[in-house]
């Protein structure tokens, strides 16, 4: 094992630049398709006021996030319902209904890492079932997955309307994951897995700081009120400010590289159907985030666009973030993680074929 991990160490030391490549691929491949947009259309995009207030309420929303994770208060509420019996079907539960508020990729960094630390049975599926709760669960919001608020921003959508739509999906996914957990896991001791402590007032300040850019992004609120979290984040809590800039960069370089594609291509997509599988295709092979950004452009139809890319989180481990996440998490700390591929494409593509099923069920 040592050995193995000089060899690690020796090859990311020789070759540093790949190992970035491998590690941030989406921000990477983002802007080699700007770069190549560029050259072949020879035009320079343009980028909307539209877009800048797309990426500034995700970073807004990415501080706020940040903040409460690091006061201890989503470890707080993952702990306390990893306690007792039925612990796995109860985290199931939480991941789905945090990443509602606080976006996919941070319930997967709270409620994964807990799971893998707690006495249950049957972790690898456990930990799938978790990530299709909380991609599902995403789906339900604005705020639930970039590519959420994407949609709502960018077609002037109002929070019911979304909420309505995308209902069907959220909660059929629910009522499936929270009693599989519990049979697979069967009865856990219980446990205390908790490690870092809750700073009560640090995690008040940023629920607050969360809900004003909530209500921002609903438009009760303006959206620069949502420049009350990072400059917070800036005068009194720097720690808040370690988010994933990177991401934002993609969405930069999509933004620009769907402009110049637009040009080149007149023609939309014109059947729900059409929109539906182009996108959760797409998303199958450069996840999600960016499927939408490029399908979004030539489509009017926010539904199909909406429900392609949230059933596309599912099926392939690529087709999310998320699932990428969990899958690092769950290898690096389990040391193996085959099994974890294969729970997560046995049932992710169970999932994706019934979430192809709900669309059409729907009235897709």
């Amino acid at each position: 094992m040592e050995g193995d991990s000089e060899k690690e160490n020796a090859g990311a030391q020789r070759f540093p630049v790949l190992r970035f490549l491998a590690r941030e691929w989406m921000p990477a491949a983002s802007a080699w398709a700007l770069a190549l947009m560029v050259a072949v259309s020879g035009k320079l995009p343009r980028w909307s006021a539209s877009d800048f207030e797309v990426i500034f309420i995700l970073f807004a929303l990415f501080t706020a996030t940040k903040g409460l994770e690091e006061s201890g208060a989503f470890e707080a509420l993952a702990s306390a319902a990893g306690k007792g019996r039925l612990a796995a079907a109860k985290l199931t539960a939480a991941a789905w209904l945090l990443s509602m508020f606080v976006t996919n990729d941070a319930a997967v960094l709270v409620v994964v890492p807990l799971t893998l630390a707690l006495p249950i049975r049957r972790k690898a599926a456990v930990v799938v079932l978790e990530v299709l709760a909380v991609n599902a669960g995403s789906a339900l919001t604005p705020v639930g997955n970039p590519q959420n608020l994407f949609i709502y921003w960018h077609y002037g959508l109002g929070v019911g309307e979304f909420v309505t739509a995308m209902l069907p999906l959220a909660a059929a996914f629910l009522l499936l994951l929270t009693p599989a957990a519990a049979l697979l896991s069967g009865e856990e001791r219980p446990a205390e897995a908790r490690s870092r402590p809750l700073e009560r007032k640090r995690s008040a300040v940023w629920f607050a700081l969360l809900a004003v850019v909530v209500l921002a992004v609903a438009h009760v609120l303006p959206p620069a009120a949502a420049a009350a979290a990072p400059l917070w984040a800036l005068a009194a809590d720097r720690r808040a400010l370690k988010v994933d800039y990177l991401l934002l960069v993609a969405f930069f370089c999509l933004f620009g590289a769907t402009d110049l594609l637009r040009e080149l291509l007149r023609s939309g997509l014109q059947e729900p159907q059409h929109v539906f599988a182009l996108t959760a295709g797409l998303s199958q092979f450069m996840s999600n985030v960016p499927a939408t950004l490029l399908v979004a452009d030539f489509t009017t139809d926010w539904k199909a666009l909406a429900w392609g890319a949230n059933v596309g989180g599912f099926g392939w481990l690529m087709g999310s973030m998320a699932s990428l996440i969990a899958w690092r998490i769950y290898a690096r700390a389990r040391g193996d993680g085959g099994r974890f591929l294969l729970w997560f494409h046995v049932l992710g593509f169970a999932a994706f074929a019934l979430g192809a099923l709900l669309y059409l069920l729907a009235g897709g």
